[in-house]
């Protein structure tokens, strides 16, 4: 999802930009480690790395794509920073933590319900989150891999 959606309007694609996404925790499980992680995986029998992502609101289990798609993806990272906030309109307190993962890094907001211990850097969580996000930074239209190279970039 795309709250202010409006700001890519006109947005000529190709478009090289930087987002900034929340992951809203659905389900979350937290580990201690990438080594409990992988220890919980065998004991499965489920060989997922500890930074993975599936868009999980493309397509259905059964193969079939969801029409229209949503915002939901099922995602394994590693926690680089964490900390408790307040939400400023409500004054309900929440834990945030920036997650490492496959296709860059996410803010996650996570209800401390879905917690049994606090989380903290070095962790390894696990889960189904819904994704909003908004564009952080005007769009460039991409260039060669020299121009790139060299920091050039057409605008």
């Amino acid at each position: 999802d795309c709250p202010d959606a409006s700001r890519a309007a006109g947005l000529e694609l190709p478009a090289v930009v930087t987002l900034q996404v929340a992951a809203f925790a659905q389900q979350l499980t937290v580990y201690e480690s990438d080594v409990g992680f992988a220890a919980d995986q065998a004991a499965q029998g489920l060989s997922f790395a500890s930074r993975s992502f599936i868009p999980s609101g493309l397509i259905a289990p059964s193969g079939e794509p969801i029409v229209p798609p949503e915002s939901h993806a099922l995602f394994t990272g590693h926690v680089a920073e964490t900390g408790e906030r307040r939400n400023a309109v409500t004054g309900e307190p929440f834990w945030w933590a920036l997650v490492d993962t496959v296709g860059g890094t996410f803010d996650v907001v996570i209800d401390p319900e879905l917690l049994t211990a606090p989380i903290r850097p070095g962790n390894v969580v696990s889960g189904w989150f819904w994704l909003s996000g908004r564009l952080d930074e005007p769009a460039s239209r991409p260039g060669g891999w020299l121009r790139n190279l060299l920091g050039r970039r057409d605008r």
